[in-house]
């Protein structure tokens, strides 16, 4: 392995687990609380499109850390799975949230309620 290459896995490698240890803010935590809610609420809707070939969805390209947050949040008796938002991949959610076909409709104005409830 070359020098330069080595170097730009060390880089990546770097930002990705500096990205992981930020602390999520307001923005991000209530997008998230909205998409886990939602994927409860409609969980039929999720697997639908994430078994539909070509659709944008699918469980392979789940930003990091949302799964290990669903499968806790299936169990939780509390909200101790909220622990994990650090390793979730908030840029990763943030694009695609907004490729799910009910965004608009379904999940935006959630978000924007929730943002708002937060800044109160």
């Amino acid at each position: 392995m070359n020098f330069n290459l080595l170097t730009l896995l060390s880089a990546v490698t770097f930002g990705s687990i500096a990205h992981a240890a930020a602390t999520p803010s307001a923005t991000e935590i209530a997008e998230l609380n909205v998409l886990m809610n939602d994927v409860s609420s409609h969980l039929t809707d999720y697997m639908v499109l994430a078994l539909t070939p070509g659709s944008s969805f699918s469980l392979t390209d789940m930003p990091a850390g949302i799964l290990d947050i669903g499968l806790a949040l299936a169990t939780a008796t509390d909200k101790s799975y909220t622990t994990l938002y650090s390793e979730v991949d908030f840029a990763g959610v943030q694009s695609m949230i907004t490729k799910l076909p009910w965004y608009s409709t379904r999940l935006e104005p959630e978000i924007i309620s929730a943002i708002v409830d937060a800044s109160n």
